[in-house]
């Protein structure tokens, strides 16, 4: 098994959730960013796995979808959904919310 998944780009190098971070908290711009390349390279990194990695697939489909959902806003800011899309992007914000508690809440028990 090969290491854990790691973006590079012309932008950045680092893990998924700090890309994640530095966009939500606007010290870099998601136009800086080929998402289409982040998934290429993922899919590279699943296929040099000796088995599926179904944990680290889950987490990067959550990742992508959620810079996929700011990209979107960002390129087509009056962007019209229907309900279902709708109810789907809110869906996507409240799981968003609990990662970041998780988050939250592993940084405090990492400094216990």
């Amino acid at each position: 098994m090969t290491s854990a998944f790691t973006v590079k780009a012309a932008q950045f190098e680092g893990p998924l959730d700090l890309l994640l971070t530095l966009i939500e908290e606007r010290k870099m711009l998601i136009s800086d960013i080929t998402l289409a390349s982040v998934a290429d390279d993922f899919l590279t990194y699943i296929s040099k796995q000796d088995e599926f990695p179904l944990r680290d697939t889950a987490h990067f489909l959550v990742i992508a979808a959620t810079l996929l959902l700011i990209k979107s806003r960002a390129l087509l800011p009056i962007l019209m959904l229907t309900d279902d899309e709708e109810a789907g992007v809110f869906d996507l914000e409240y799981r968003l919310q609990l990662l970041q508690v998780m988050r939250d809440a592993a940084k405090r028990l990492a400094t216990l």
